[in-house]
């Protein structure tokens, strides 16, 4: 009896915090260039180590207090809230994730599905002569889908490349996709709208295509992919005849090898299998894998052996 009590009490304290949590009157700042969770806590509150409760109230968009991004909008709780939060609440120092979040979403990958295409950049909609779209721009945006494009929400903005095919099988292995910025929905208007860019890994232009944004799970740690697993290097970032230190790759197997974002796999040498490089694997399409470039003895090539530990013992 004690113990459901215990229970009930529980759950009306959990009810009432969540119930004050939603009547609590949130400002809201936009995150500018050079802006992290202790500048912003020093900001509001005149102290950085108030940064938890920022964060504890953008948790379903903050990944890691670590990972931020100018024009990101951030709720910011109201000093009295803090204050009483306070109280008795040990606050521990978060993970620092072993990549920067750009090093995960400014990637290149190779799937057959294409993103969803909510919008695409059309230059002429806002400046007829410029053709070319970098940090602080604004662009306009043909749009492709009218229930997900809106004002204040953040999209990626991502390139088709070439399709790829596996060059020793034959097999088909999908489109090669370039993940190359961020933009901010600033104004609708009927089938087009108006966008900031937030971010940049190169210029945005013309028939680029917007689709949903959410940061990826950080990696906090590296470790040895599980199992034995046969592979090859097919392909590097375009433009590349060589690949050298956290450059990317591309690999012949996918989520059938049932590799995860942190694993590590390992190049080799034939016929001593002898290790020449070290691959950290950051995402897994359906028939092709993408990997940073870890360690390595040597530049890499198209061809080159991949393996797990196990299977080079």
């Amino acid at each position: 009896m004690r113990k459901y009590i215990c229970i009930m009490g529980f759950i009306i304290f959990s009810f009432a915090f969540v119930f004050n949590v939603q009547a609590i009157k949130f400002k809201i700042y936009e995150v500018k260039s050079g802006d992290t969770l202790w500048s912003i806590s020093n900001r509001f509150y005149g102290s950085p180590f108030y940064w938890y409760f920022i964060w504890e109230a953008n948790k379903t968009k903050v990944k890691n207090p670590h990972w931020i991004f100018p024009g990101q909008d951030l709720k910011i709780p109201p000093r009295e809230f803090v204050k009483a939060r306070l109280k008795g609440l040990k606050i521990e120092k978060p993970k620092k994730p072993l990549l920067h979040w750009e090093q995960q979403v400014f990637i290149d990958y190779i799937t057959k599905n294409l993103p969803p295409k909510f919008g695409i950049l059309q230059s002429e909609i806002y400046d007829i002569d410029k053709t070319l779209f970098s940090q602080e721009d604004l662009v306009g945006m043909k749009i492709l889908n009218k229930t997900e494009i809106k004002p204040g929400k953040i999209y990626l903005i991502y390139r088709v490349g070439d399709f790829i095919k596996d060059p020793y099988t034959g097999r088909k292995l999908g489109y090669f996709i370039s993940n190359i910025g961020l933009v901010k929905v600033i104004k609708v208007i009927g089938d087009y709208a108006l966008c900031k860019v937030l971010k940049t890994t190169a210029s945005l232009m013309s028939g680029d295509i917007a689709t949903s944004f959410e940061m990826p799970e950080p990696i906090y740690q590296f470790k040895d992919a599980k199992g034995e697993l046969s592979a090859r290097i097919v392909a590097l970032v375009e433009d590349k005849a060589t690949a050298d230190l956290l450059d990317m790759v591309f690999l012949n197997v996918g989520r059938d090898s049932n590799l995860k974002n942190g694993d590590v796999l390992y190049v080799y040498q034939k016929p001593y299998n002898v290790i020449v490089g070290k691959l950290l694997v950051i995402k897994v399409a359906e028939d092709a894998t993408t990997c940073l470039v870890g360690k390595i003895k040597r530049i890499l090539v198209v061809g080159d052996y991949v393996a797990t530990k196990d299977s080079l013992k």
